[in-house]
């Protein structure tokens, strides 16, 4: 079964013609389908949330990333993971307060991961 956004994938190799109709079809039509995903997944489904999170992190859409890691850690409170990427992405928004509390959180439930240490020391001495 194909997801939505690999159909959508499909469409973007016709770039040129896409292009002529400007970017905020394709970005409208990708967020919309992302927003249906977040709702539609299953709770017990944390690894495809994580990764439908980082593809909307490399895709560009922040906000959408947000909200399923969001999600995430709502529904797998010690997904160390989704804290960290939650820490990344806040601090990216210029929300320091949201980044240390994800970072924290992280480092918490895995205090040896020297990453998610880094991380917080980083946003600690901003």
């Amino acid at each position: 079964q194909e997801s939505v956004l690999h159909r959508l994938g499909q469409f973007l190799g016709m770039k040129e013609d896409l292009a002529r109709s400007g970017p905020s079809i394709i970005e409208t039509r990708l967020n919309h389908h992302r927003h249906q995903e977040i709702q539609n997944l299953s709770p017990k489904n944390f690894q495809s949330l994580h990764e439908k999170a980082i593809e909307a992190m490399k895709a560009g859409d922040i906000d959408a990333s947000v909200r399923l890691l969001e999600k995430l850690v709502t529904e797998e409170p010690d997904h160390a993971l989704a804290h960290n990427d939650l820490g990344v992405l806040y601090y990216k928004k210029g929300n320091r307060a949201k980044a240390l509390l994800h970072f924290r959180k992280a480092t918490e439930l895995e205090p040896d991961n020297a990453g998610f240490l880094a991380n917080l020391q980083r946003v600690l001495a901003a």
